[in-house]
């Protein structure tokens, strides 16, 4: 049985953790410290990782030194190294200390999408397909050879959280099938090729509506995309106001003034550069979250005022 050592932090890696437990002398969890969260910074989340390490008696490391971890990887000895968002580059020191390597677990189909947001880029350019890809690692970013792929379809109700999801299990699924390949000695490799693109770290501005110049589609997309975080977002009166829940609304209107609201069939309705939306949950700044008509009531909303 292979000795494998994981890197990783996010509950995405959950499912493959437990393959790696089934399928591989797990030795070895590396994960972030724990993260102080919660109304004034008082209480402490600890990483997924490390809850898994407890739960099943694993020895785990939360630490980002890596003279440290390798120090402690020098005595274990392992034949792999398994990476999924780490969020930290792996000196080659260390990616280089397994006997048969290390190796990044992608949310995407390199060489398209390498870096920090995968899912929610392939969301927002309307992709049709996405997947996971297993690449060793090397001194460049998402860059190393490829030794396994598997893809999956991107549907129209898919938001960041149903296709995170899926590509968890899907990332499980493919490192049982690829473990299975380094069991049998038959690992081959391909560089990559073709276009390639990097997607950066999103940020909380990038959820703002741009009035002015986002289409119907690339609002929808956005929502779909950043649901989970950082939302989108626009302005009432100087008031953050996020957008909770949305739709494409066919209406025979002229549109003259993105961000203009109508009230039609006492729905508030929104003009786009291109088109109408449906705001049907909005969360005001420091208010709950609530439907369309509590929205338009509690802020006496009238056909003409427009978002900012």
């Amino acid at each position: 049985m292979l000795k494998s050592v994981f890197f990783g932090n996010s509950e995405f890696c959950l499912p493959s953790l437990e393959v790696l437990k089934l399928k591989t002398d797990l030795s070895l969890i590396c994960t972030g410290p724990d993260k102080k969260v919660g109304r004034g910074m008082q209480s402490l989340k600890i990483p997924e990782p490390k809850e898994f390490a407890l739960k099943n008696n694993i020895e785990f490391l939360q630490t980002y030194d890596f003279n440290e971890i390798f120090s402690v990887l020098k005595k274990l000895q392992p034949d792999i190294i398994i990476v999924i968002s780490y969020g930290k580059i792996i000196p080659n020191y260390v990616f280089n200390l397994p006997k048969i390597g290390t190796f990044n677990i992608h949310a995407s189909l390199l060489p398209k999408y390498r870096g920090a947001s995968p899912i929610q880029e392939a969301i927002i350019n309307q992709d049709k397909e996405t997947g996971i890809t297993i690449q060793r690692i090397n001194e460049r970013l998402d860059e190393g050879n490829i030794v396994y792929t598997k893809k999956i379809d991107i549907y129209d109700d898919d938001n960041y959280i149903t296709l995170r999801e899926k590509l968890s299990f899907l990332a499980a699924d493919s490192l049982k099938e690829f473990i299975d390949i380094l069991s049998k000695g038959i690992l081959k490799e391909e560089r990559q090729y073709g276009p390639s693109s990097y997607c950066r770290k999103i940020k909380k501005e990038d959820g703002k509506i741009d009035w002015k110049n986002d289409k119907t589609n690339n609002i929808i997309n956005k929502w779909r995309a950043f649901i989970l975080w950082p939302n989108i977002f626009t302005y009432y009166k100087g008031k953050k106001i996020i957008i909770r829940k949305l739709s494409r609304f066919n209406y025979d209107l002229p549109l003259e003034l993105p961000g203009r609201i109508h009230i039609i069939d006492r729905k508030l309705i929104v003009e786009t550069v291109d088109g109408l939306l449906f705001f049907e949950n909005l969360k005001p700044e420091n208010s709950r979250e609530m439907s369309y008509l509590d929205f338009i009531n509690g802020y006496k909303i009238k056909t003409g005022e427009v978002f900012e």
